[in-house]
């Protein structure tokens, strides 16, 4: 049915279906712009992104050696808390 072509000039149902939701659309209808939006690769993302500018996990940039001396001040207060 939508790729068949319909009386309304030849066009496809699936044509049709893309025209009608646009005016929709333009006419306010929120839900047909979400439809839009999320059909042609918009939508927003469902998921939170907790990587920083620079791609890592970290929310500040560690150097090698920082990080090491963080391990072992957090291992040293693990031992302590024993």
């Amino acid at each position: 049915m939508l790729t068949r072509k319909m009386g309304d000039g030849g066009r496809s149902g699936a044509e049709i279906l893309a025209a009608a939701l646009f005016k929709k659309a333009a006419k306010g209808s929120e839900r047909a712009f979400e439809l839009i939006r999320d059909t042609v690769g918009e939508k927003p993302s469902d998921r939170i992104d907790h990587t920083s500018s620079d791609g890592s996990m970290s929310p500040y940039r560690l150097t090698p050696a920082e990080v090491a001396q963080e391990l072992i001040r957090q291992s040293e207060e693990l031992e302590g808390e024993e």
